[in-house]
């Protein structure tokens, strides 16, 4: 009996090594369900709004998974992507009226946002791109003239768009923010107000009202991310005041009651045992004034919160925790169960208000 593992996979064998089977995953039809030893670092689940059965987790070094049978089993989702830009997928966004059509931010680039990447390489040599499916995933086309460098990390539909000509949003990670008005046949860059030549646009979020807040990464101690607001459809933008000590943004959630509210996620800057600045941040007023809401996990990697209930939030962390709250974030309790290392995202599962998913970087 012999056992052998590399980067990715589990093998064994019951002949001294003449054959070999996989125990960390088995295939059933055309398809693949995991036994439950994995190490692939996903960044979200998400869910075909057309389609409660179809599912995708976008990932590192394997790209896009799709799942037709609500998580029983996955295929892989990239057909039609070139192969050198398969290895990470960072998000999918589905048009919310037109079943089957939605993009993705592809790219070459994975990881992000650590800083390893852009110390073993730099951001100009970032590769990525914007891809549009029409059959829900299954085949994937170029975006129109989408950009072709930088790492997209992040996309955004603007609902209020008419369906034949949506306006859209991509985060690229080294190149700052685009906007197409024509369901992403032609990009355009809107960088007007951003501080910096490569700056590393991460996430975006959008209140009811359409104003639009970006959030930059930070580059390092003495360079450290932003947050910016623009009320113009992402034509100009201002910077908005971190509180003091908060260099590391990763993440933002508006208050689905008010959005004058909202909470920003936070790594810490590198200070002491565990580091400080980093956890939960909330401001009532727009960003004007700000309160940490929480701090036993100084790794926040991204902040959420469930559909169904605004009162309630989710965090988790590289801090071997995941957190709940149930009152808008005044007080926090820890998921028991969860303890693995290095926590991505929960995400509320849209069909079981008692489950939630939590994506996690590897390991």
């Amino acid at each position: 009996l012999v056992y052998s593992t590399d980067l990715g996979r589990t093998m064994k064998s019951m002949d001294g090594g003449a054959t070999w089977t996989s125990v960390y995953s088995r295939k059933e039809g055309a398809a693949y369900t995991s036994t439950g030893l994995d190490v692939t670092t996903d960044y979200g689940v998400h869910f075909d709004p057309f389609d409660a059965k179809r599912w995708f987790i976008t990932y590192t070094d394997v790209g896009l998974f799709r799942s037709d049978d609500a998580g029983r089993t996955w295929v892989s989702s990239t057909a039609g992507v070139p192969r050198r830009l398969v290895n990470t997928t960072y998000w999918v966004e589905f048009d919310p009226e037109v079943r089957g059509r939605m993009w993705g931010a592809m790219s070459r680039t994975h990881d992000l946002p650590r800083d390893k990447m852009w110390r073993r390489a730099a951001p100009s040599s970032f590769e990525g791109c914007l891809f549009r499916s029409d059959d829900g995933g299954v085949n994937w086309r170029m975006a129109g003239d989408a950009i072709t460098d930088g790492a997209p990390t992040h996309l955004l539909l603007d609902p209020s768009s008419p369906k034949d000509k949506r306006t859209l949003y991509a985060a690229v990670f080294g190149r700052g923010v685009y906007k197409s008005t024509d369901d992403g046949n032609t990009w355009t860059p809107k960088n007007k107000g951003i501080e910096g030549t490569e700056p590393f646009a991460w996430r975006l979020a959008r209140t009811p009202s359409g104003v639009l807040y970006l959030v930059v990464s930070r580059r390092s101690n003495t360079i450290p991310g932003a947050l910016y607001r623009s009320t113009d459809a992402a034509e100009t933008w201002t910077r908005v005041t971190l509180p003091e000590g908060l260099i590391f943004p990763n993440g933002i959630l508006i208050d689905a009651k008010d959005e004058k509210r909202f909470y920003i996620a936070a790594w810490p800057r590198a200070t002491g045992i565990k580091g400080e600045g980093g956890g939960i941040w909330l401001t009532t007023d727009e960003g004007r004034t700000w309160k940490q809401i929480f701090s036993r996990d100084q790794h926040v990697y991204d902040v959420t919160g469930d559909p169904r209930n605004p009162n309630v939030l989710y965090a988790s962390g590289f801090e071997s925790s995941a957190w709940r709250s149930a009152d808008r974030g005044a007080t926090w309790a820890r998921i028991p169960g969860y303890n693995f290392k290095w926590g991505h995202r929960v995400i509320a599962d849209p069909f079981d208000a008692k489950q939630v998913f939590i994506t996690t970087f590897g390991g």
